[in-house]
């Protein structure tokens, strides 16, 4: 019924660089460039706790993390809240 398919997924070469890059401290406009956001909007993001910049700049990948989990959790209770208000 069904045919049987195989394939191949092969790894890039520069995958240990794409790890580094995540692990890369940014600045807040560099932050915003990569979110496509505007750098106060970055900055009210650190001023509500969604964000950490330490001393050396944002930590790319966790911040990218942060972001998305925050918004994934806005949208949820955005669709799920009270309808009767």
């Amino acid at each position: 019924m069904f045919a049987h398919r195989q394939f191949q997924v092969t790894v890039a070469d520069d995958m240990p660089n794409c790890a580094n890059r995540m692990a890369a401290f940014v600045c807040a406009t560099q932050m915003a460039q990569r979110l496509d956001l505007s750098r106060p909007y970055i900055n009210g993001l650190e001023s509500e706790n969604i964000l950490q910049r330490p001393p050396k700049g944002y930590l790319l990948g966790a911040s990218i993390i942060a972001y998305i989990g925050a918004s994934a959790a806005c949208a949820t209770t955005i669709t799920t809240g009270n309808r009767n208000q």
